[in-house]
């Protein structure tokens, strides 16, 4: 179980410090992802550009803690030290999976849609955050103590 933890924190590490890296010091290459060219010249894209960076800030907080989990493997003698950031990572990379899905589900259908999801790079973050999310919860869970002292 520890090789399992050990790799899926290390995961959310990297994960969560792309995520940091790709709003926060190139939040014009994210918006442009996000908005099609058609839409850039809008006011609104300079303010979706400023407001990436902090969805990148918390990215930022999740990459550290995930680290310290790493690096600091002594925090793991109680379980819910470590059970608790895991459930709350799983929660961050299943919201964004969940959001994204509803995009997805539009673009499959061929409605109108923001970006699209089944191509290009939102296809990896889609399909990682999946995969994160479910990699997390499963560890939580594993780890869970099966009492809680009162």
């Amino acid at each position: 179980m520890d090789l399992f933890l050990m790799i899926v924190l290390a995961l959310n590490t990297v994960w969560f410090a792309i995520a940091f890296w790709f709003f926060s010091i190139r939040p014009q290459r994210a918006a442009r992802l996000l908005v099609p060219w058609r839409d850039r010249y809008e006011a609104s894209f300079a303010v979706l550009i400023h407001s990436l960076r902090f969805l990148g800030g918390m990215n930022l907080a999740l990459a550290l803690y995930s680290l310290l989990l790493v690096l600091h493997p002594e925090l793991w003698d109680v379980p819910l030290q470590v059970v608790i950031p895991l459930m709350i990572f799983g929660v961050a990379h299943g919201s964004q999976f969940y959001f994204n899905l509803q995009l997805a589900i539009r673009q499959a259908r061929g409605e109108r849609y923001l970006w699209p999801v089944w191509k290009g790079p939102m296809l990896g973050i889609f399909l990682i955050d999946a995969i994160l999310s479910v990699l997390n919860f499963t560890c939580g869970i594993l780890l869970f103590p099966p009492s809680i002292p009162h």
